[in-house]
């Protein structure tokens, strides 16, 4: 069973939270002070959610791709008046620790 749904995640704002969601996008993007930063767009059956993750991106950037369901660690924010989540940690999740219909 799903321990958090992108639906109730307004109840964890600033807090961390660790969960399993579909990757339905992914892209590197250029940083306006140079670098890069990784964009994700995460959903389950509850709704859909942008992500940034702005360190560590080789560690995670072959690991999964846009289609797979990953397994996260971040922070719950608002940007510009939106949910979103600043991840710390992504990967690929195995098939055992997710329930497809979720």
């Amino acid at each position: 069973m799903k321990e958090i749904y992108i639906a109730e995640l307004g109840k964890h704002e600033n807090q961390q939270i660790v969960g399993y969601f579909a990757a339905t996008s992914k892209s590197l993007r250029s940083r306006k002070g140079g670098g890069q930063y990784l964009a994700l767009t995460l959903g389950d059956r509850s709704g859909q959610i942008e992500c940034r993750m702005w360190d560590k991106l080789s560690d995670s950037l072959g690991s999964f791709e846009a289609g797979d369901v990953v397994k996260v660690r971040g922070e719950v924010g608002r940007y510009n008046g939106h949910l979103q989540i600043a991840l710390d940690k992504v990967r690929r999740a195995a098939a055992e620790e997710f329930d497809p219909a979720d």
